[in-house]
């Protein structure tokens, strides 16, 4: 988790201003959102927004399950907050997360910086 601090402070020293996650929902997937918001709220410096995968979006699409990892050492509070099964991002569709991401960031992203990338190839409509 030190690591992942540094990394924090690092882009809020670098003025960004929203970190946009892809990430697992099990234990360290929610302790990773959990730590950021801890982190980084208090500091007012850095949002931190989830684009997938969500409780929302595990009701939605329905990916696969597996149970949780019962020797992490986070798996008691997991599993009173949200039960016994966990999911990993890569369950979901490619074509499911790619819209998902790209959803994310063209509504968060302002059009100015995309203009300035000048991309290769033009994403999908």
């Amino acid at each position: 988790m030190s690591m992942y601090r540094r990394a924090l402070e690092r882009a809020r020293k670098r003025g960004v201003g929203l970190i946009l996650y892809v990430g697992d929902w099990d234990p360290s997937g929610i302790l990773i959102q959990e730590v950021a918001a801890r982190e980084m709220d208090h500091k007012r410096a850095i949002g931190f927004h989830r684009l997938a995968i969500t409780m929302e979006q595990i009701k939605r699409f329905r990916p696969p399950s597996r149970p949780v990892n019962l020797k992490d050492s986070r798996a008691k509070k997991y599993i009173e907050k949200y039960g016994d099964r966990c999911w990993e991002v890569e369950a979901l569709r490619p074509r499911t997360l790619f819209r998902l991401i790209e959803k994310g960031l063209k509504e968060n992203v302002p059009l100015s910086f995309w203009q300035k990338l000048k991309p290769e190839k033009k994403l999908p409509e």
